[in-house]
């Protein structure tokens, strides 16, 4: 069978499992989790990371979805690959730039929290890419696509409502976590020392 336009056909001998395909418009399919595997699979990354974040954030798939997308790919060439993905996915980053630096917050200790709404007086600040409850310290991710020209006064005007809540926010950069991550955790690390003893 041909691919439609933007797809690609793939030949397998034997029918695929009830459980790993469907019907879309007539058209036989594999379902979100197989295509995901076939996909992680496949695509080294950052591109299957790329590809993970991006279904997470428009909420095409949920880490389940990731998860059971690994299982599925379990005994295939690139399967521990698709693991990886996976398993680093778990805190569901919404970008690449975030996905760095849910790999490293983990030497941070627990009590982080992504992508979770904050709220002050006047209402929902908005969504802070991730949280650090017990210290009120908030981290932003700066990545071009989300972070633009566009975006500055916006992202200024929350801050300003977050310090005026108590919250202290770090900003961090693609660059800052692809080439300074050491620096970035230990600066985080630092913060987190001096609101403890403010709190203390």
């Amino acid at each position: 069978m041909a691919a439609s336009p933007g797809g690609v056909a793939h030949r397998r001998h034997g029918r695929q499992p009830r459980h790993r395909r469907a019907d879309v418009d007539g058209m036989r399919v594999t379902t979100p989790p197989r295509t995901v595997a076939d996909l992680l699979c496949t695509c080294e990354p950052p591109a299957s990371v790329a590809m993970a974040c991006d279904a997470l954030r428009r909420g095409i798939l949920t880490t389940a979805d990731l998860r059971m997308a690994a299982a599925t790919a379990r005994g295939r060439h690139g399967a521990e690959r698709a693991r990886f993905v996976a398993g680093t996915c778990a805190g569901r980053p919404y970008s690449v730039l975030e996905w760095h630096f849910h790999r490293r917050v983990g030497a941070l200790g627990a009590g982080w929290r992504f992508n979770t709404p904050v709220h002050d007086a006047e209402g929902k600040i908005g969504d802070v890419d991730a949280l650090h409850e017990e210290t009120l310290i908030v981290v932003e991710l700066d990545g071009h696509e989300f972070h633009g020209p566009d975006r500055f006064q916006a992202d200024r005007t929350r801050d300003q409502r977050l310090a005026a809540a108590g919250y202290v926010v770090l900003r961090f950069t693609w660059d800052d976590l692809t080439h300074r991550p050491d620096d970035v955790i230990e600066r985080i690390r630092r913060t987190m020392a001096h609101r403890t003893r403010l709190a203390a």
